[in-house]
């Protein structure tokens, strides 16, 4: 029988993290689940039959990567997989009106904390020698931006340039690390949303789809992808733009994952 996999999800509580963490549930892995908001945490643990870890923390504290790391390290003694999946889009306006810290708000979970946690996992696996899996969740945005979110797509596409450096950096360690970039996704409800003009498939997205792409990507099927970002968005990227409203609009919410 197969050891379980000791597994990290950041973003947990809610969204596609929530599934991300019930899909390894289902594998019978071992899951800490990340998240700013304890009493969600403690709601998705009650989804999974498995072990599970719950450990609230602002991953926008440069301190946090290490405390999760070390929390899983002394608990499971290391790290199989790290799904870095938290993200803030919470700061929509035009770049004009952009302060210094609106910036650094979404910089600091969306790019440093998921590189801090990739480079201690790293060290873990490096250390016990396992063939590890990092697999980042970005977005589409980092092609096709929306009017008010350039912060967060330029997050998203750092993100996609630090998973082809890591994969780079780690393919020799036996570590693997990719990505996958959702779009069209409705993460506010427990049922695939019904719109027929959001993408090529006539419908939204669900979170549990993405959630089965992240499985794959750390799974042995995935043996010989590495450095890749596969875009899941139902073909959203290949519908004519001919609305500028739909370009420009920023409460077109279900582009995004958190």
């Amino acid at each position: 029988m197969t050891a379980p996999r000791r597994v990290v999800v950041t973003g947990a509580g809610r969204g596609i993290g929530r599934w991300v963490a019930k899909r390894f549930g289902r594998d019978a892995d071992r899951v800490a689940l990340v998240g700013l908001d304890g009493s969600e945490l403690a709601g998705v643990a009650t989804e999974i039959d498995g072990d599970t870890i719950e450990i609230e923390a602002d991953l926008s504290d440069p301190a946090s990567p290490d405390l999760v790391m070390d929390t899983v390290d002394r608990r499971w003694g290391g790290v199989d997989v790290l799904v870095n999946n938290a993200a803030r889009f919470d700061h929509q306006m035009p770049v004009w009106e952009y302060r210094l810290q609106d910036w650094r708000d979404i910089v600091d979970v969306n790019v440093t904390a998921a590189f801090l946690l990739s480079r201690n996992a790293a060290r873990l696996m490096i250390r016990d020698k396992v063939p590890g899996r990092i697999v980042n969740v970005g977005a589409i945005q980092q092609w096709s931006p929306l009017a008010g979110w350039s912060a967060y797509a330029a997050s998203k596409g750092a993100l996609a340039s630090l998973t082809r450096a890591l994969a780079v950096d780690l393919a020799g360690h036996g570590i693997l690390v990719n990505a996958v970039a959702p779009g069209g996704v409705d993460v506010r409800s427990d049922e695939p949303g019904d719109d027929p003009t959001a993408t090529l498939l006539g419908r939204l997205g669900h979170p549990a789809e993405i959630a089965e792409v992240v499985a794959f990507l750390a799974s042995p099927a995935a043996s010989f992808v590495v450095g890749e970002v596969i875009r899941c968005d139902g073909g959203r990227l290949l519908l004519p733009r001919s609305d500028p409203q739909q370009r420009s609009d920023p409460r077109q919410r279900s582009d995004f994952q958190q």
